[in-house]
């Protein structure tokens, strides 16, 4: 098995929900993930609520409401920094602007939210609790198994990152034949990239998309639409991947999946 390398490594995702209540039900009705609401610190100390996610007795994501106005809701992707205030630093000396400036979450760890230099935003965690020990992602269902960053500017992106997190890059081609990058950290497969093409994807902006693993993509999209929530594309088969399509909830999050079968 290769060394686990936590620097760098995808660790994280949660849902910025304009409605809370409301994701929880979506969640739960399209992957049968269930939800309880845990506090930092003790009340005194003023620290929003968070709802923790879990499949069966696993911690896979999170639900909170954003700390500012926001137009729709939409997910966080986090990657483990051994050094926060380093990185932070490191990140701004590598062209980034910053978000949100180190947040301490009491008992659990400190975040920053930073936005790289296509205009992706990515955030930093630091943990308190024993630091990131094992790969956030395994496949299995139910579960974040991957996160790849939509660009504008694959070149600027790509310095940016390998050089931030010593990632080193893999050329392959993707399931309609265009170029896409695996980062690996460490000997590890950690995240992915590829360019947006505005003539096929209309016009966006740079934005981290993560996926969960789910045994049937169709009967996903399925659940998906009967509580709500809109197909973007998919399925699409990946060989040695499998079927992939992304959708957008009710509150306008958009969450990819993987399933193993059609």
């Amino acid at each position: 098995m290769s060394e686990f390398k936590a620097h760098g490594s995808f660790c994280w995702t949660d849902l910025i929900s304009t409605n809370v209540s409301e994701s929880r039900s979506f969640y739960a009705n399209v992957f049968g993930w269930h939800f309880q609401e845990v506090r930092a610190g003790d009340e005194s100390e003023n620290v929003p609520p968070y709802t923790m996610g879990y499949f069966g007795e696993k911690e896979v994501t999170g639900v909170v409401a954003p700390d500012f106005e926001v137009p729709n809701s939409h997910w966080a992707t986090y990657f483990y920094t051994e050094d926060l205030d380093a990185s932070i630093e490191k990140a701004k000396e590598l062209g980034a602007t910053t978000h949100l400036d180190k947040k301490v979450i009491p008992e659990w760890g400190s975040l920053a939210v930073l936005e790289d230099t296509s205009g992706g935003v990515f955030s930093l965690w630091n943990c308190s609790r024993g630091g990131m020990q094992k790969p956030y992602t395994d496949g299995t269902f139910g579960r974040f198994c991957w996160t790849e960053l939509m660009t504008t500017n694959v070149e600027a992106a790509g310095k940016f990152y390998c050089d931030m997190f010593g990632w080193t890059p893999e050329h392959m081609t993707n399931a309609d034949g265009g170029d896409y990058f695996i980062f690996k950290n460490g000997e590890n497969m950690n995240c992915g990239m590829m360019e947006i093409n505005p003539k096929e994807m209309g016009e966006m902006t740079s934005h981290w998309l993560n996926y969960v693993a789910v045994d049937s993509a169709s009967q996903t999209l399925k659940r998906v639409e009967d509580n709500g929530g809109k197909k973007v594309w998919g399925t699409q088969y990946m060989e040695n991947v499998g079927h992939l399509a992304v959708f957008i909830d009710p509150h306008g999050a958009a969450v990819g999946i993987v399933g193993e079968v059609e």
